[in-house]
């Protein structure tokens, strides 16, 4: 089982190469969207997986522990857009456009 799950995760390393929280391009690592204790069916899901940094990563364990959610992703990223990047967010829109594709995402999740 562990093979199956370094795989997926590998797969998405390969799919997306950047943080969906701060788009660094360095030290990727895969994420579950969703915790898989609540959804062990989706553990080895490519569709519950997002790429963060290590850095990005790190912090949200450190803010949410292990309540792997959406909300708190979305919360995670929203404060962090609004400490670095206020400007930008106003400028282009980019924080919606993510969060939407989360949002199909994680509808797609709950519909399988």
């Amino acid at each position: 089982m562990t093979e199956k799950r370094f795989t997926v995760g590998e797969e998405i390393l390969k799919k997306e190469d950047k943080c969906c929280i701060c788009e660094s391009k360095k030290n990727l690592e895969p994420h579950h969207i969703l915790h898989t204790t609540k959804y062990d069916e989706l553990h080895n899901s490519i569709e519950n997986l997002i790429v963060m940094c290590h850095n990005c990563h790190h912090n949200y364990h450190q803010k949410y522990h292990y309540d792997l959610s959406f909300k708190t992703l979305l919360q995670f990223q929203k404060d962090y857009w609004k400490k670095y990047c206020p400007k930008l967010k106003k400028e282009n829109g980019k924080l919606h456009k993510q969060n939407s594709d989360l949002k199909k995402r994680i509808r797609m999740l709950v519909k399988e």
